[in-house]
């Protein structure tokens, strides 16, 4: 009788912890990746692919905008939690327009983090190109500590992203 009841419990925690792994996992970011270039006060798609893993039809989220320091020691990695490029998206949908906020420098430094609860995601490290604030040397780049996050405007009609990169590129074209 203890050794079922140590059986059991040993079960019932395999059970609970797997539970909990599947509603952290979060989709892969297909948008953007290590070949995209974003252009400051553009309005960009950021793409994950809701095929990957289940994910529930309620649950929201938000996306926000990381970098690499390239002067930090061993490469610091930051996010600007509290100045999201967009608040309260549905994840099911897959996609979001984000507005390219201005102020950043330009390079090959950036990141998007998909946030839904405690559980994050990072998309591939890529490009934004600011005629404003052009390429410098890596050892003079300063990051602003604040963001100008604008609205993207609403599409028309309903979008729904499909769930591999190729697909998505026909649909939405190549620049994403």
């Amino acid at each position: 009788m203890h050794r079922a009841l140590h059986w059991s419990a040993s079960l019932l925690l395999t059970v609970l912890a797997s539970s909990v792994c599947l509603t952290h996992a979060l989709p892969s970011i297909l948008s953007p990746n290590a070949s995209s270039v974003w252009t400051a006060a553009s309005v960009q798609s950021v793409v994950w692919d809701i095929g990957e893993p289940d994910i529930s039809p309620n649950a929201h989220g938000r996306v926000v905008l990381g970098y690499i320091d390239p002067i930090a020691d061993e490469g610091g990695f930051y996010e600007y939690d509290d100045q999201p490029l967009s608040d309260d998206l549905l994840v099911s949908e897959g996609i979001i327009d984000v507005v390219v906020p201005t102020a950043l420098p330009s390079g090959r430094y950036y990141y998007c983090v998909l946030i839904v609860g405690d559980a994050r995601t990072r998309s591939e490290v890529f490009s934004i190109d600011n005629p404003v604030n052009p390429s410098t040397s890596t050892a003079k780049v300063v990051f602003p500590s604040t963001l100008s996050v604008g609205k993207a405007p609403p599409k028309n009609g309903p979008r729904r992203p499909q769930h591999s990169l190729p697909r998505v590129e026909e649909e939405y074209g190549r620049n994403l």
